[in-house]
């Protein structure tokens, strides 16, 4: 990834807990609206911590990822087992340097394009990995929205600079797999308002305008229409490979 070093991601997860993502996550309600009970296969390119992996594996999917994380090949594959899912393989590696060995019936990354400068290809490497009449399903966070973007810009600047900002376009994304041959089921933006900021040193002024953001987010969601692309915290694709 080069916005973001590889140590950074691995002293992160180091201890991380590995748990259920909430049943009212936006989401994983997006998966369940659009995925139902199978007996299909899923794959997701930087796999860890697996929230929404896990998702998929309570609607019976086989689950298969990769990471470059050494946990994806310690602990992980074990964690999903006792939580009862069907495990297929799972590679600690370089996904853009990985030639698929397989193909699946969903691929998909969440939280990931978006720390590449040619976030364009990596969403085509995704392809690779696809079967024909299989899904692919983009998520990332919208950090590009204006209010979003003023916020981040604001009080969470370190974090704002791992994310590449120019590859949340979900629109830039549907005509990338349109060009493909792909059809496109649903692009654009999800939820009404959240904000989620890394740690970092900030000056008085800055925790003030903290304070005054998390009083923000209880009071928006009530007032804001769903996907609006100045507020929305998610982008999102949903898109189906040509058989």
């Amino acid at each position: 990834m080069d916005f973001v070093a590889q140590e950074y991601w691995d002293q992160g997860y180091a201890a991380l807990a590995l748990d259920r993502v909430d049943d009212q996550d936006p989401i994983r309600i997006w998966i369940e609206t659009h995925f139902k009970s199978t007996s299909g296969s899923c794959f997701e390119v930087g796999c860890f911590p697996g929230r929404y992996l896990g998702v998929f594996g309570e609607l019976g999917y086989e689950v298969n990822g990769i990471d470059l994380t050494p946990r994806v090949s310690d602990d992980f594959p074990q964690y999903l087992e006792g939580r009862g899912f069907k495990v297929g393989q799972f590679t600690q590696g370089d996904f853009l340097k990985t030639e698929p060995n397989a193909q699946f019936d969903v691929v998909c990354s969440f939280g990931f394009i978006e720390h590449y400068s040619n976030w364009d290809e990596v969403i085509k490497k995704h392809f690779e990995w696809l079967k024909p009449g299989g899904h692919l399903v983009l998520e990332t966070p919208n950090f590009k929205g204006a209010f979003q973007y003023l916020l981040h810009r604001l009080v969470d600047q370190k974090n704002l600079r791992r994310h590449n900002t120019a590859s949340m376009v979900p629109h830039q994304w549907a005509q990338l797999t349109r060009d493909a041959g792909f059809e496109v089921i649903q692009a654009g933006y999800l939820g009404t308002f959240l904000f989620w900021e890394d740690q970092q040193d900030r000056n008085i002024f800055q925790k003030i305008a903290l304070k005054g953001i998390r009083v923000l987010a209880k009071i928006l969601p009530r007032a804001l229409p769903e996907g609006l692309p100045a507020f929305a915290p998610f982008c999102a694709l949903i898109a189906r490979k040509p058989t």
